[in-house]
């Protein structure tokens, strides 16, 4: 019972941890996008998210990430075309595969964005052990496998 106990403490405290983890990143990205540009839906947001993070996406690719309609994807994808915010690219071989990417500015704006979460990188691996950071390497791992799992 004690045993249970602490786990369940341990496994709590990791949880609210993660949680935190997960909430700074968004409100921060979220407060840096606006101060940038205030015309920015959070749907386009997610949209250039998906793209930044998925280099050579495509609107099948992020239709089937969002689990939308392509169309529906298509017809934001090139409202944000028109935006400037986002690029369509070719592939240069048939031509019907359009990857997607942020716009130079847009690109820009996501580099300098993503400066907290480098800076608190580069602390860890400051402050912290090789063992201890291959724990947190091994333990993010574990954590995307599942998330990409889904709902099964």
């Amino acid at each position: 019972l004690f045993r249970s106990l602490i786990l369940f403490n341990y496994n709590m405290g990791l949880t609210d941890a993660l949680d935190g983890f997960y909430a700074a990143i968004v409100e921060s990205e979220c407060a840096y996008i606006r101060e940038s540009s205030k015309d920015v839906s959070y749907s386009s947001i997610i949209y250039m998210d998906l793209i930044w993070s998925n280099r050579g996406c495509t609107v099948g690719r992020l239709a089937g990430i969002l689990g939308i309609d392509k169309s529906a994807v298509s017809r934001k994808v090139d409202s944000m075309v028109r935006q400037g915010l986002i690029v369509k690219g070719s592939d240069g071989e048939d031509g019907r595969t359009r990857p997607l990417r942020l716009s130079d500015r847009w690109q820009e704006i996501y580099d300098r964005s993503d400066a907290p979460f480098r800076r608190a990188v580069a602390t860890m691996e400051e402050r912290m052990s090789e063992d201890e950071l291959r724990t947190v390497c091994k333990a993010f791992r574990m954590m995307s496998e599942e998330l990409r799992r889904g709902w099964e």
